[in-house]
């Protein structure tokens, strides 16, 4: 029985360390764009620009207005 203590709390430590060195310093911005009466604006430019390194991000929306930004670094 003594055996299985070290076990757990090497499993344990295993787990909380794994998941510490998973996270991501990345984020997206997921949207849609419409006009005042509410249709979708397909082909519109979208540009997020990181305000701290001045560095832009540019995407066009598809045919219902939607679109992604992935892979923007986040501001710590």
């Amino acid at each position: 029985m003594k055996f299985f203590r070290p076990l757990g709390a090497l499993g344990t430590l295993a787990f909380f360390f794994g998941s510490a060195m998973a996270q991501e310093y990345r984020g997206a911005i997921r949207g849609r764009v419409a006009d005042p009466s509410g249709a979708s604006v397909a082909g519109a430019t979208v540009t997020a620009v990181n305000q701290a390194t001045q560095v832009a991000s540019t995407t066009t929306t598809a045919r219902d207005g939607a679109y992604l930004l992935p892979f923007l670094i986040r501001r710590t």
